[in-house]
């Protein structure tokens, strides 16, 4: 799939449904080289991952700590390049089910 002739919240929407079906690989195609990814954390600052190479990384980290995360999107909002979502992740570990 050529994620240059989709609109970007398409992209998005592809993105993850790759990562609930644990393709890496396929989240990787779709993303550009100078993808730039911001999260809110504990640190008022946020979380960043910029570029393909820490996001391969942070994913593979997630998928070997949290095998089976799911997520679904709750609202999608796109300006240009730019996407914001709301998500929904559930995280399964051997004795819970975290959303």
């Amino acid at each position: 799939m050529d994620s240059s002739t989709i609109e970007p919240a398409e992209v998005v929407r592809n993105v993850v449904a790759a990562l609930n079906r644990g393709a890496v690989a396929d989240v990787l195609r779709l993303c550009a080289d100078d993808l730039v990814l911001w999260s809110p954390s504990l640190d008022s600052a946020g979380q960043s991952i910029r570029g393909k190479e820490q996001l391969r990384q942070h994913l593979e980290f997630a998928e070997e700590s949290w095998p089976g995360i799911w997520m679904s999107i709750d609202s999608i909002v796109a300006a240009g390049d730019l996407v914001a979502l709301e998500l929904t992740s559930v995280v399964s570990t051997e004795r819970a089910q975290i959303v």
